[in-house]
């Protein structure tokens, strides 16, 4: 197969997630690559927009697995306590309650307990700096050394789509391959990374950057904004998605002040695109697959990543035709206890977590 020109790093959010996630783990009955490949088809009548999979390389881009060796880790120390508290009987036993306690995280994962495979993945990301500085060394490891890969090939192009927690992760990743100077050089030997790459699109589902950030005030002052010219940002163009009914995304959204962000030759409708949908497919509004099955959300990420139109009467028809089956009676009831959670309001990070579990909750109720 040749190699495919449009590589598109995908950053997944919370919970449990492998090497190759976005072929091969269904979400909402389907998987990403699916998902994408079947909504491809609509609007490739007489081979229009080419073969899927020779146009787009949908790149795995994962950091879960240093949740899973901080768990074992944890795991391993419980077990050598367990073992040198076995020489002290009298000791084990009045212990025995916090032993179980500390056995609870390993436990937890183990058992796929949702507190344990998402609740404590946010907390550790947004408390723990040094784990959260391994998870950005770790992605933006993985997606400079695919980039070098291809880099400077006719016609390549270099564009991220980051989810949930995904997109706090992309946001500190992107804003250090562009500052830092360890990755200098990484894909040009007489450059920094700022001067050679732009990435086509960063698209952002269910953002949670902002929310998630350690520094509110400064958050839209970094380098991660679209810019038309040189290197005054990082991507082409920005995509912000979310759903009325997402609370995670919705509850503090990330909401850039239009006079102050983009620089003057950047069009805002054009360098920056928000997108907020309205319709579900399912009771789990915040799944990715969920995102990318709506036309207002594929259109663009095709149109932009290619540079690409999809003719008009086309995308017509297909929003036409999923909102012949997303009517807006769908889910009443659950669309009013959405609504009422976001009305509660949340502030700091306590308040996200604690919203986040009682969403995730009425989704699993529902679903």
């Amino acid at each position: 197969m040749p190699d495919a020109p449009h590589h598109v790093y995908f950053i997944h959010g919370i919970g449990k997630h492998g090497a190759d996630w976005v072929d091969k783990e269904e979400d909402n009955h389907t998987t990403l690559y699916k998902q994408l490949e079947d909504s491809w088809k609509l609007y490739n009548a007489n081979g229009r927009l080419g073969d899927f999979g020779q146009e787009l390389d949908l790149v795995s881009v994962h950091y879960d697995d240093i949740y899973s060796r901080l768990y074992q880790q944890w795991a391993d120390e419980v077990a050598k306590l367990k073992t040198n508290l076995a020489a002290y009987p009298g000791s084990a036993d009045q212990l025995e309650p916090l032993i179980k306690i500390a056995e609870s995280p390993a436990n937890g994962v183990a058992d796929d307990d949702f507190f344990y495979t998402h609740i404590l993945d946010v907390l550790w990301y947004w408390g723990n700096t040094l784990l959260q500085g391994k998870i950005v060394a770790e992605v933006a490891d993985q997606i400079i050394s695919d980039v070098a890969k291809h880099y400077g090939k006719a016609g390549h192009t270099f564009s991220v789509v980051a989810h949930s927690m995904g997109t706090s992760v992309a946001h500190k990743v992107i804003q250090a391959l562009w500052t830092q100077p360890e990755y200098d050089n990484r894909i040009d030997n007489t450059a920094s990374l700022s001067q050679v790459l732009k990435f086509r699109v960063l698209m952002q589902v269910s953002n949670t950057s902002y929310v998630l950030s350690a520094d509110r005030d400064q958050h839209y002052q970094t380098l991660v904004k679209p810019s038309a010219i040189g290197n005054r940002g990082v991507c082409r163009t920005m995509i912000n998605v979310s759903n009325r009914y997402d609370l995670i995304s919705e509850a503090v959204p990330f909401d850039p002040p239009r006079d102050e962000w983009l620089d003057a030759h950047t069009q805002w409708d054009k360098g920056y695109l928000n997108i907020r949908t309205t319709r579900l497919t399912s009771p789990n509004v915040h799944s990715i697959t969920h995102y990318f099955e709506n036309p207002l959300v594929h259109i663009p990420f095709f149109e932009r990543v290619l540079n690409r139109r999809i003719p008009a009467p086309m995308k017509a028809r297909a929003l036409e035709a999923f909102q012949a089956r997303t009517p807006s009676a769908q889910f009443k009831k659950l669309k009013g206890q959405f609504d009422a959670l976001k009305e509660k309001g949340v502030g700091g990070i306590p308040d996200f977590i604690a919203s986040t579990k009682d969403f995730i909750d009425l989704i699993k109720l529902f679903g």
